[in-house]
């Protein structure tokens, strides 16, 4: 943008040096030279009117193609973090599963191991009537 303002404020510079050179070195009445100065003047400031809306067209331009960019980069980003989400919330919920099974077995083997315990203490109290 530097660039394109240094380039302008040189055409706009570049067209008053010209015009004047050209105003004086040219024998007119006062009249016409000031008619002359005039519509150069009007002239060189539509020129410049038009870069300058032209330049701004090219910055719109620009922006409104970055912010698109940004923003399609943005929804792919937020899609491959949503499938990844996705894909670790499966991994977690199958870890889950695995754990409540591995649980339920453990459940299961206490159970089994207090019926065993319970077993021997009613075997072991049966046999210590016996021999009282």
């Amino acid at each position: 943008m530097a660039k394109c303002g240094g380039f302008v404020c040189g055409l706009f510079v570049g067209a008053i040096v010209g015009s004047a050179a050209g105003f004086l070195c040219a024998p007119e009445s006062g009249e016409k030279f000031r008619s002359r100065i005039k519509e150069t003047a009007e002239q060189t400031f539509d020129n410049l009117s038009n870069k300058v809306d032209a330049v701004g067209s090219d910055i719109k331009t620009y922006v409104d193609n970055v912010t698109t960019d940004i923003t399609d980069k943005v929804n792919q980003y937020k899609l491959q973090l949503e499938d990844r989400i996705s894909d670790i919330q499966k991994e977690v919920d199958a870890d889950i599963a695995e754990l409540n099974e591995e649980l339920e077995q453990l459940h299961t083997e206490e159970e089994n191991h207090k019926k065993e315990l319970e077993a021997k203490i009613d075997a072991d109290v049966s046999k210590d009537k016996e021999n009282a």
